[in-house]
């Protein structure tokens, strides 16, 4: 069971860890669209992920979900692997390693 692995939740968020997290999702500098493409701002973070870069997960996902990886590639970034794990009538779930996103 996931609890037995990572243990407990901490009963409040980690602020210093919420405030690393949030980031730009991607800023381009080649073609005719050019700045930043949206901010990640995180609302809690209780623990880090284990061994992994977070921020650099949190952006890859969210590249894919916005759909935008060919200006991130454009611009010299490798993507991970970030699969596809369901698709809905209104949503697609993205995950990469142990997270993923709705």
């Amino acid at each position: 069971e996931a609890s037995d692995i990572l243990g407990r939740l901490p009963n409040e968020p980690d602020e210093e860890l919420t405030k690393a997290c949030s980031c730009d999702i991607l800023v381009t500098s080649k073609g005719l669209l050019r700045g930043c493409w949206g901010k990640f701002e995180a609302e809690a973070f209780y623990r880090p992920f284990p061994h992994h870069d977070m921020v650099k997960l949190i952006r890859h996902i969210l590249i894919m979900l916005l759909d935008i990886e060919k200006y991130a590639t454009r611009e010299g970034e490798t993507i991970e692997n970030v699969e596809v794990l369901g698709e809905g009538s209104y949503a697609k779930v993205f995950g990469l390693g142990p997270v993923a996103a709705k």
